[in-house]
Parts: C-alpha cells; sequence; structure tokens
C-alpha cells in the first residue's frame, strides 16, 4: 500500500467520495476523476507531502487499520531501480532511479529529492516533453549529466538553464565519474533518465546495476 501508484488509488476514490459527493465506482463510471481536477489534485497532494506519513494517513482514511500500516512498514525493503539508495561516497548519496522510463516518473523522483541533486538522465527518447520537468530541474539541480548515444534534444532544452552539463556518450561508469565530480558534499547523484534504455543498455535493470 506504500507504493505511489497504491496511494495514488486511495486518492482517487477519496477524490471521488469527498470532493465529487459520488461513490468511487460511480465517479469512475461518470469518468468525473479523470478529469482535469483529479489530476491537479492528486499532483498537488504528491508535491506538498510525498512522504511516507502522508501516505499513511491517506492510506488509513481509505479504511486500512492503522496495525497494518505499521507492519507493512516495518517489512518494507523498497523497490529495486525505483529510488534506490545505493552508497554515500564522501558525503555525496547515490540514487538509483532507473525504472524511470518517462519524464512523469522522473518528476516525482526529482520531488523527492531534499537537498541538490546533479540529475543523470537520457537514453532512448520516446518523444519526451521534458517541460514537465522543467521547475524542478531548475529549483533542485546543480548540474546534468546527458547518458546515451543521442542527446541533441537534451542540450537544446535543458542547455539554457545555466547548469553545469557533462555529454557522455560511452557508458554508465563515465557518466558516474562525471556525476561525481560534479557533485558537492552534502548533494545526491540521481539516475532518473527519463527514457527508456536500449541505447546503452539491455534494460532498465542492467542500467540500474551498472549504476551500482
Amino acid at each position: 500500500f506504500l507504493h505511489r501508484n497504491a496511494t495514488a488509488h486511495c486518492l482517487d476514490g477519496l477524490f471521488a467520495h469527498r470532493f465529487c459527493h459520488l461513490g468511487p465506482d460511480k465517479a469512475r463510471r461518470n469518468c468525473v476523476c479523470r478529469d482535469a481536477t483529479r489530476s491537479k489534485f492528486l499532483r498537488y497532494a504528491f508535491g506538498k507531502a510525498n512522504d511516507a506519513r502522508f501516505r499513511c494517513r491517506v492510506i488509513n482514511l481509505a479504511g486500512i487499520a492503522k496495525e497494518n500500516i505499521r507492519k507493512a512498514l516495518s517489512d518494507f525493503r523498497g523497490v529495486e531501480h525505483r529510488l534506490e539508495k545505493v552508497a554515500r561516497v564522501r558525503g555525496i548519496d547515490f540514487i538509483n532511479d532507473s525504472k524511470a522510463t518517462n519524464v512523469n516518473s522522473c518528476w516525482y523522483a526529482l520531488q523527492s529529492m531534499t537537498g541538490k541533486t546533479v540529475l543523470i538522465l537520457g537514453g532512448k527518447d520516446k518523444g519526451n516533453d521534458y517541460t514537465e520537468i522543467e521547475d524542478l530541474v531548475r529549483e533542485k539541480c546543480s548540474a546534468l549529466v546527458y547518458l546515451g548515444l543521442h542527446n541533441e534534444k537534451l542540450h537544446d532544452f535543458f542547455d539554457r538553464f545555466g547548469l553545469p552539463v557533462a555529454d557522455v556518450q560511452t557508458g554508465m561508469k563515465d557518466a558516474v565519474e562525471a556525476a561525481y565530480k560534479l557533485a558537492k558534499k552534502g548533494e545526491t547523484v540521481l539516475l532518473s533518465p527519463c527514457c527508456a534504455s536500449f541505447d546503452l543498455f539491455n534494460s532498465y535493470e542492467d542500467r540500474g546495476d551498472q549504476f551500482k
């Protein structure tokens, strides 16, 4: 229940019940929860309180007993390649979010960052619109590492931000080394690529494993 998709499902029902004055099933049938208002509500909810306490509160409101939530928290070990904490090297944290193969997933990753971040992104572009993460990159990122065989689109969009940039077309080892050189003590190196992995890697799992 602590995964964001499950939380979104709970929020879906709560939104329908509390804000649309309909039961979740009826609201869903009438597409009430598919409009822009619901989308804005979910984005606001995660943007303002994207943490376990908030999620637990939402799940509790949805009818899950607190003792069951506590048990789930105590057993929860995270999901590999999804905001996976890998290491801390000389005060720099490394987080593997290789499963973020689209811009929306990277949005959630950046939103969860509490300090300045060196973002590694790039790969097989799927027609991405990077405007979704523009504000977060400006706010959260201290540098960018483009990792892919064709990084022209990344240059076209992000270079105007004025952040330090490294262009890596050779593989993960060089990308991690470049990110480490750009990061300062207390910052985070985040692999959250926004793209598919198939230009340099066999899969997002392979990409994440090489990052680790």
